[in-house]
């Protein structure tokens, strides 16, 4: 059950302060935020008030001074809905010089961080341990713990800091009652502004910190899990944003900055397909296939993350001038929070079958149930809606001619349009065409011998990919949408355990209240009874069937019926041909700005006056 987190007085004190100069905060860096018009807490930034992005805490920290610089090759920043090292942050408990925002909680000598732990049937999500010396304990509900630490980005770079952890809810899901989550309210105060106070981070679950690899050649960088003076030391976590319930929209006690928070894709992915997340990569919580193979927990669920956000690599216009030796690039994600999106892995096969997705031993090996390619996903009807594929990929197997649609993660795209259609009409990043040509142009240019040429045109494409023996492919991870029939949504927020304690006051619950007459609020996945339409706003399902609905398509669009009046629902209307907006499945004849391996127009890379003409 969710419960207000207290604050002392002396935190209150430091939000007013904090209030009273966000305002005055650092420019436009990455989609750096404005004053929120109910209490003048920062935005969380991003171009989608932080959607879709990987980690769910970009802008969190902008406030904070001494880390989270822009990169030198992108002194501007990388724009809005993307990612780069320097939009990375994680902390780490620890003693240090500087004098501290707040006196340390009385009595505790340590504060750890706990991956997940138990096994299907009765497992807890990533966990804060306090430590008073020689016994220990987990958090409790509503308990807080403050300490001081220090707190990083992606480059390494840490400033001393006190930090305020306080257990203030549990999510869990209703297809997984077994696997509980808890949830924290993470606050930070910078030492070297100790008056400025803390800043509110929103509600966060944790994740193993990274550094993201930049140039050709690069490898992504995870804390040691021994060595504890290197760039990331051992107990650095990566803070991620859980997904907001909908009992915060009208709760007093919750901040702001919570209700407005969008659920990172490294939670969603774990938390949607019931996944344990490894801190540490710990060999105890590597994922298992049907055929006997091991996966590294870090990577899997990395890549996971990625396909769910329909990230690819890209790089800024002015480098793409450059060799493509000297082009940094970053992450950006071709999506907008809560599109919905269904997923499954395939792993290495054995040539009569690829290898399906196990838990870790010590989780029983079973089945993930969120994760298998199913026969629906096979069928001929939904081929179109493949979209990002990420995975592994062994260089020892590669036959001649394979080719990554972007290395080190992104083995390639399918046909749909869909959520890239939402990212070109809402991004507001200044780049957004020229990014989506960067991907249109190497998702085409994809090769994997021998079923994958170009955009991939059906999941059994990606089978087929992993079945043999000798595949290059570890495992790949795919995303569709809009959703497959029978698989769970994981791109949105829905499917939570409500707060128990009564029927509902305008909110309902994921199951039945009770026998009622029709609500006044908003319905969540499932109708409170047989009803007529209600007084609300419908969620996941409509109350009745609808006419055509009323607004702006997303994509694709409906086909040959006039605009319709509203976001559609999913699947379309209609099955469409070629759409008019988004590009066609040949090539463009015009597309060639920005192709790998120097068949770029060089003119283009930087201004890609084709680009229009490609997206829309």
């Amino acid at each position: 059950m969710r419960r207000a987190s207290k604050q002392s007085t002396v935190k209150f004190r430091f939000l007013v302060a904090l209030g009273l100069c966000a305002a005055c905060s650092g420019g436009d860096r990455w989609g750096s935020p404005d004053a929120a018009s109910e209490d003048d807490e920062p935005r969380r930034g991003g171009w989608d008030a932080n959607s879709g992005n990987f980690n769910g805490n970009i802008g969190l920290w902008q406030l904070v001074a001494g880390i989270g610089m822009d990169p030198v090759w992108a002194p501007g920043g990388t724009g809005r809905g993307t990612l780069n090292n320097a939009m990375i942050y994680g902390l780490r408990p620890q003693a240090v010089a500087s004098g501290p925002c707040e006196a340390p909680t009385a009595g505790v000598t340590a504060v750890n961080f706990l991956s997940s732990s138990g096994t299907v049937g009765a497992a807890t999500g990533p966990d804060v341990e306090v430590v008073r010396g020689a016994t220990s304990a987990r958090l409790a509900a509503d308990e807080e713990v403050v300490f001081t630490g220090l707190a990083f980005d992606g480059y390494g770079r840490s400033i001393d800091a006190t930090f305020s952890v306080t257990r203030v809810d549990t999510l869990v899901r209703s297809a997984a009652p077994w696997y509980a989550w808890p949830v924290f309210a993470l606050m930070v105060c910078e030492h070297a502004r100790p008056l400025r106070g803390y800043v509110h981070l929103g509600y966060v679950s944790w994740a193993p910190m990274m550094r993201l690899p930049e140039l050709p050649g690069e490898s992504f960088v995870f804390p040691d899990p021994v060595d504890t003076t290197g760039a990331f030391p051992n107990g650095v976590v990566m803070p991620i944003t859980t997904v907001a319930r909908p009992e915060y929209a009208g709760d007093p006690d919750v901040p702001a900055v919570v209700k407005r928070q969008t659920g990172a894709l490294w939670f969603k992915f774990a938390f949607y397909a019931s996944l344990p997340i490894a801190l540490r990569n710990e060999a105890a919580l590597a994922f298992r296939t049907s055929h006997g193979d091991t996966i590294e927990n870090v990577l899997f669920v990395r890549d996971g993350a990625s396909s769910l956000g329909n990230m690819s690599w890209t790089s800024t216009p002015a480098e793409m001038a450059l060799p493509v030796g000297q082009r940094h690039r970053f992450q950006t994600f071709f999506t907008r929070d809560g599109t919905e999106v269904a997923m499954f892995a395939v792993a290495r096969g054995d040539g009569g079958s690829h290898g399906a997705l196990r838990y870790p031993t010590a989780w029983g090996e079973g089945v993930i149930a969120a994760l298998e390619l199913t026969p629906a996903e096979l069928s001929a009807d939904v081929a179109w809606q493949v979209d990002a594929v990420h995975g592994t990929i062994d260089d020892g197997l590669m036959a001649v001619g394979d080719r990554w649609a972007a290395e080190p993660t992104h083995v390639g795209s399918g046909l749909s349009t869909f959520r890239v259609g939402r990212f070109l009409s809402s991004s507001s990043n200044d780049w957004r065409m020229e990014l989506y040509a960067q991907r249109e142009s190497r998702i085409r240019a994809a090769r994997w011998f021998a079923p994958i040429d170009g955009k991939i045109e059906s999941q059994d494409e990606i089978r087929r990919f992993a079945l043999e023996q000798n595949s290059p492919a570890d495992y790949l991870v795919c995303a569709q949408s809009p959703l497959v029939p029978g698989k769970e949504d994981m791109g949105g927020n829905g499917g939570i355990v409500p707060v128990m304690g009564g029927v509902d006051a305008g909110v309902d619950a994921a199951t039945v209240d009770a026998p009622m007459t029709p609500d006044a609020g908003v319905d969540a996945a499932t109708v409170d009874a047989p009803m007529t339409p209600d007084a609300g706003v419908d969620a996941a399902q409509l109350d009745a069937p609808l006419v055509p609905d009323a607004s702006v398509d997303a994509s694709p669009p409906d086909a040959p019926l006039v605009p319709d009046a509203g976001p559609d629902a999913s699947p379309p209307d209609a099955l469409p041909p070629d759409d008019a907006g988004l590009d066609a499945d040949a090539t463009d004849a015009t597309l060639d700005a920005v192709a790998e391996a120097g068949s770029e127009d060089a003119a283009c890379a930087v201004s890609c006056d084709d680009a229009g003409a490609d997206a829309f």
